[in-house]
């Protein structure tokens, strides 16, 4: 049932007078004692997230960051987490931050924006404890044999985690939150994805970003890109020069496709670069593909395929992304090459493939088909969101269009795939949204406008019923301010330049449908 706008303005109302109250708690007992205190609390008793509190501090602000009592503790032992409770002026939130890659760590800054803001906030390590050497949280050796550490991974650990830091935050302020957020990228918006579909009564509101739908199709991704992109010592097969050749054809190509020539392809799936015309000739011996190199990219462009030519999945590498071709994840390619053999040997197949399997062992006629015996407990590409919409969810996702860790179009795949199931784009967009961002990377950075506050746009769709109809995004300069700003607009609709005024402002831009 929609909800009328007078009933939303009256919720608003009230809204604000309770996190107002809830900003005057405890005030007569010390943040100290009230810190100190939950260790004495039996938190074993919380439904489905027994936990246990290990450590409770009162940290002095530093870095512009506020005052919290720092909770360390983990639910039935295996599941770790680091709550922070702002230890004046809460603001009545409670916010979860995402995890990455294959997590086994909490990310130390990751509550650091939340708290600003005056958030209770928690980050999880998954249910399991990456080695020290790991800076890449990419093993995953953790999985073997450990059925329990895979169906933490898999989602039960982000939920768990919800629970606890709920029950503890009740305690710390002898009130519960009046609204719940969560937010990540990457591992994190696959977090998210899951909490909207086996989870939708955590979190009013929830920000994904650069989510792997099904983990095997992206792990697959990845074993196609080492395969075919990178030769046996992990070198990129195309040169810079070859870079070059290709972002120019594709620049030529589709740069106008917003209306304005700035470097950055509005809407690359429609942007067709014919890589034969590149191929070196007699009447072409300068800035050339030689045909092994042509061929190449036509496979990275189309994504992976079976030896009949049937594509595996909904998307390849993006026109426009050339410039990433050679720097994934890092410089020789070993953070995609272990991310993808690690997942094979040890997480994506029962029984295991083991220590001795390789990112080239891959076969792509078979294999697609052994996938799913695992994605059972880590798949996050169910379309059907009624309970998260009756729940009164409301959902932001994202994804770059030059992300090559979770390409656009197996993002938009998902998210058209909704649509369908939730009776329409009307229907979906009353509670979910997409925006693909042009020339975002993986997460962050690239040569678009992806800074985003995502925070302050779904407090207003969840707070104050204000639909994100246009979010604005931007490009930071060296003096820390932004470059050029862009307005990002709901799928399927882009930005579009008026044809006058300075391009580098989101006010010269309107909405427009995908060209």
């Amino acid at each position: 049932m929609r909800v009328s706008a007078t009933a939303t303005t009256i919720f608003a109302t009230f809204l604000g007078v309770a996190l107002a109250n809830a900003q005057s708690q405890n005030a007569a007992e010390p943040a100290t004692s009230r810190c100190a205190a939950l260790q004495s609390v039996d938190f074993a008793r919380v439904s489905e997230a027994p936990t246990h509190i290990a450590k409770t501090a009162l940290v002095e602000a530093k870095d512009e960051v506020p005052a919290y009592c720092l909770i360390e503790g983990a639910v039935t032992a295996t599941v770790g987490f680091v709550l922070k409770l702002p230890a004046t002026n809460w603001n009545g939130r409670f916010f979860e931050a995402g995890c990455g890659n294959y997590c086994g760590v909490v990310f130390p800054k990751a509550c650091d924006a939340p708290l600003r803001k005056g958030y209770a906030c928690i980050a999880t390590d998954s249910g399991h404890r990456a080695p020290a050497d790991d800076v890449f949280w990419t093993d995953g050796k953790w999985a073997s044999n450990n059925l329990q550490a895979e169906l933490d991974w898999g989602g039960r650990a982000t939920h768990v985690t919800a629970l606890a830091g709920k029950a503890i935050t009740d305690s710390f302020y002898g009130k519960p939150p009046l609204k719940s957020y969560f937010m990540g990228c990457s591992y994190g918006g696959h977090q998210a994805m899951v909490l909207a579909q086996r989870f939708p009564w955590d979190f009013d509101g929830i920000v994904g970003g650069g989510a792997p739908n099904r983990i095997s199709d992206l792990m697959q991704q990845n074993a196609w890109a080492i395969t075919t992109a990178f030769d046996s010592h992990l070198n990129s097969v195309f040169s810079e020069a070859d870079i070059r050749i290709l972002h120019n054809a594709a620049l030529a190509k589709c740069d106008l496709d917003d209306g304005v020539k700035d470097g950055l392809i509005g809407n690359p799936r429609s942007c067709k670069v014919d890589v034969d015309q590149l191929v070196c000739r007699s009447a072409r011996a300068k800035a050339c593909l030689s045909p092994d190199i042509a061929a190449i990219a036509k496979k990275m462009y189309s994504g992976p395929t079976n030896s009949r030519g049937e594509r595996l999945t909904a998307g390849g590498w993006t026109p426009g992304s050339e410039p990433d071709w050679r720097l994934i994840y890092n410089s020789n390619g070993t953070g995609l090459v272990a991310l993808a053999e690690n997942y094979f040997r040890y997480m994506g197949r029962l029984p295991e493939l083991g220590p001795d399997w390789q990112t080239r062992d891959y076969d792509f006629d078979r294999d697609y088909k052994r996938n799913d015996v695992m994605e059972t407990l880590y798949a996050a590409d169910n379309p059907d969101l009624r309970r998260f919409k009756a729940a009164g969810g409301k959902f932001i996702n994202y994804v770059g269009w030059s992300d090559l860790g979770t390409l656009p179009g197996v993002a938009i795949d998902y998210y058209e795939t909704a649509e369908k199931t939730m009776g329409g784009r009307a229907a979906t967009q009353d509670f979910f949204r997409m925006f693909v961002i042009p020339g975002a990377r993986h997460c962050r950075g690239g040569e678009g406008a992806s800074d985003i506050d995502f925070l302050s746009y779904i407090e207003a769709w969840v707070e104050r019923g204000k639909a994100p109809d246009v979010m604005i995004g931007s490009h930071p300069n060296q003096a820390g301010g932004a470059a050029f700003t862009r307005p990002m607009y709901p799928y399927p609709l882009q930005a579009i330049y008026k044809g006058s005024g300075d391009p580098n402002d989101a006010a010269n831009f309107k909405a427009g449908k995908l060209r």
